[in-house]
């Protein structure tokens, strides 16, 4: 009798500890999700910024370029807006989803700007210096210009300064800015404005 060999491949069993490993790896996997998932803190809340706003507007961002914004919800005011062009909105501002948006006045311009807190940061300048970041005066009066010494503006309380500007006359107390900031209009967020709002 030949010998026949048989053309089905052996059967191999996995050992015990291929089983342990992969239930360590999904028990590692989930320990992971769970804990990312609970977790995660929610966006930090610049406190100046919504103290300083004029408005605050539950919105969603349709045209970063041209600042176009549809309003849902006033929150400081309740104002009744539906649509609005706002300055400054941040490049990383997702479009088309709610974000809650802190609205001030432009400075000089008609229409609405993100705000920008102004920061402890403060700086006494005199004449002959160089603006140092951009900002706005808190106390004074003075002339400023381009570095060239060309197109002389008189600025006083209130008024925005761009860096690399030149004090010409006067001194003047300035406050650095921060960032123009957007935030996702989730449930925790707008709990944590409304807290800020009735502080």
């Amino acid at each position: 009798m030949r010998n026949m060999k048989s053309t089905h491949p052996a059967r191999t069993t996995k050992s015990p500890i291929f089983y342990i490993a992969l239930s360590s790896l999904i028990l590692w996997w989930s320990a992971l999700f769970g804990l990312t998932y609970f977790t995660s803190n929610p966006p930090t809340l610049n406190l100046r910024q919504f103290q300083q706003a004029q408005y605050i507007v539950s919105a969603r961002i349709e045209n970063r370029e041209t600042g176009k914004i549809l309003v849902e919800k006033e929150w400081k005011k309740n104002k009744d807006w539906k649509e609005l062009q706002v300055a400054d909105i941040p490049e990383n501002a997702p479009l088309n989803k709610l974000v809650l948006i802190p609205l001030s006045p432009r400075n000089g311009k008609e229409g609405w700007e993100v705000t920008r807190a102004i920061l402890p940061v403060q700086l006494e300048i005199h004449a002959g210096f160089l603006i140092p970041f951009d900002g706005t005066v808190l106390r004074g009066r003075g002339v400023i210009s381009d570095k060239s010494g060309s197109a002389r503006t008189q600025v006083e309380k209130g008024s925005f300064l761009k860096e690399e500007q030149v004090l010409q006359e006067g001194v003047i107390l300035i406050g650095k800015f921060s960032p123009p900031y957007v935030y996702p209009a989730t449930d925790e967020v707008i709990s944590n404005m409304q807290k800020i709002l009735k502080k």
